[in-house]
């Protein structure tokens, strides 16, 4: 008992709040908007990708509900991103084999990855973009101070870049799969 009793002191103590001191300012964070907005021509692209992915995976449920035709469940595969959460309702256990077990974690995919797809379509409907013809202003990330006016100018050189290229690498690694089994993992900076 006196053990607990000095245990639940100690936790008290490390776990009461602190009164904040003139040292210790309370930090708020700002939320900054950023002025360089993506053009326009960012939305067809993103509509139309976001329902391809959403058609790809609709093809590839309903490809799989002819693996298992006769169970009730696969096929509301065939039903476009409200049919794998249809499936998951309607799934029984009469004997449950293998394709019981795989069908949860494949309809819940399924069903996750067509509404993602549907996502995508609509950030690209509603995404801000700039206005036709503007560009957005750009710093350089050399210089953040603007000149003295009577400065003398630097010359320009064009071949010179604008910022020290940074060094490239890649790191393979195997990753162990399986029993006995191996991969590769590629990973690195660029």
């Amino acid at each position: 008992m006196r053990r607990l009793t000095v245990l639940s002191s100690v936790l008290v103590a490390l776990l009461a709040p602190r009164a904040a001191t003139a040292a210790d300012p309370p930090v708020r964070r700002e939320h900054v908007e950023s002025d360089q907005l993506p053009p326009p021509s960012v939305r067809l692209p993103l509509v139309l990708g976001g329902l391809g992915f959403t058609a790809g995976w609709w093809a590839a449920g309903a490809g799989s509900a002819f693996l298992a035709n006769d169970d009730p469940a696969w096929n509301h595969l065939k039903t476009p991103v409200i049919g794998p959460f249809q499936a998951i309702r309607a799934q029984s256990c009469d004997d449950c084999g293998f394709m019981h077990y795989f069908s949860y974690p494949w309809f819940a995919f399924l069903g996750l990855a067509q509404v993602g797809g549907l996502g995508i379509a609509l950030e690209g409907l509603l995404v801000p973009t700039r206005a036709a013809g503007t560009n957005p202003v750009r710093q350089s990330p050399l210089r953040t101070d603007t000149p003295p006016a009577d400065a003398p100018e630097a010359p320009a050189h064009p071949e010179s870049p604008a910022a020290p290229a940074k060094p490239m690498f890649f790191l393979p690694s195997p990753v162990p799969m399986g029993k006995g089994g191996f991969g590769l993992a590629v990973g690195g900076l660029f």
